[in-house]
């Protein structure tokens, strides 16, 4: 069996080189994908609650009463943005969360 070669001073300062490279690629990733996260709550869909956007979703248009709403069974039903919650009449309608 052929003994080890020590290792020379030049391998170890590769080695080094190379982890401290893949540390700060890896920081420099997690910092990018923050960013980008970030980035992607700040943008907001405006919600227009409306016939056409209840109906769509499968919710019920209701037009009685002093206010307008969009009954529902579950979140399903409710315009992207909004969920299903009960009302004080113990109806489910739609609201921005």
């Amino acid at each position: 069996m052929k003994p080890v070669p020590p290792l020379q001073a030049w391998m170890v300062i590769l080695l080094i080189g190379v982890v401290i490279v893949a540390v700060f690629m890896g920081i420099a990733q997690n910092k990018i994908r923050n960013e980008e996260q970030k980035k992607s709550v700040d943008k907001t869909v405006p919600v227009f609650l409306n016939v056409e956007t209840c109906t769509a979703a499968g919710g019920s248009w209701n037009e009685a009463g002093l206010l307008a709403n969009c009954e529902c069974n579950s979140t399903k039903q409710c315009p992207y943005g909004l969920t299903c919650e009960s009302s004080n009449d113990e109806r489910s309608v739609c609201i921005n969360m």
